[in-house]
């Protein structure tokens, strides 16, 4: 025979396989489109509602500060202040105890959170390069950093060794 016999049809798991691709392809863009309308709509919402800044914790916790009360707040006596994240593991382990914490120097010290998604400025300028990380001031000048989850006890004796 000569060379112009039809060819083998080509395997049905190559096809399978183009489908496959195809839905997983429709699924990322659906879930991209998802995310880009969902971004929107939080920020609108957020400006239609913005929360205030708080200069007391509700829950006796520590106090959010953001980049207009941070200066004003850590200027004189000693202040524990927690930079973290939402989507940190690490930094929601560490937030009860940060909130522990405040609650039993509640009057002694000030202790704050600062949301490095939302105040990425205050992060640069203290040279926070990994979550959590927890700077001691007192009057306004670093006195101790910890960075990783850090237990209450070694806050205690870092705000003892300043008093």
């Amino acid at each position: 025979m000569s060379g112009t016999e039809p060819s083998a049809p080509a395997p049905r798991r190559g096809r399978l396989y183009k489908y496959v691709f195809l839905i997983a392809c429709a699924a990322i863009a659906w879930h991209v489109m998802q995310v880009e309308e969902r971004a929107p709509r939080q920020a609108e919402a957020s400006a239609a509602n913005p929360a205030p800044r708080r200069t007391v914790s509700e829950s006796g916790g520590a106090v959010p500060l953001g980049a207009s009360t941070f200066d004003q707040t850590i200027a004189s006596g000693i202040h524990v202040v927690d930079f973290w994240a939402e989507w940190c593991g690490p930094c929601r382990t560490q937030g009860p105890i940060i909130d522990r914490f405040a609650r039993n120097q509640a009057g002694k010290i000030g202790v704050g959170k600062v949301d490095v998604d939302q105040d990425g400025e205050l992060a640069d300028r203290y040279g926070i390069r990994a979550i959590p990380t927890i700077l001691i001031f007192k009057n306004g000048e670093v006195a101790g950093r910890f960075t990783g989850v850090t237990d209450e006890a070694t806050l205690v004796a870092a705000v003892q060794s300043l008093r």
